[in-house]
């Protein structure tokens, strides 16, 4: 079993429909994987496979806290370190 079946296998777990596009470009290939659930969807474009289902798996199945609901870190959309950055700015900020 390859590395993106595994987290394949987890989205359709937690009831995530996901699908694939594989398009030939000049460049090489490039995929498409999506991820939808109630009204939910990620796409995501990556140059390999595992890469695509790799952030897939962070927006889809990682942005819940522990109540279900997006994390406001992971609504920000940018890399944990800024993310910090700015929630702490925001903490300070009137």
């Amino acid at each position: 079993m390859k590395y993106w079946e595994i987290i394949a296998d987890r989205l359709h777990a937690e009831g995530w429909s996901y699908g694939i596009a594989e398009h030939f470009t000049q460049h090489g290939f490039l995929f498409c994987v999506d991820a939808h659930r109630d009204g939910k969807r990620f796409i995501v474009k990556a140059d390999d496979l595992l890469t695509a289902f790799l952030s897939l798996e962070k927006d889809a199945i990682g942005s819940k806290g522990a109540n279900g609901n997006a994390t406001r870190q992971n609504r920000l959309g940018v890399c944990p370190i800024i993310s910090k950055i700015m929630l702490d700015k925001l903490s300070r900020d009137p």
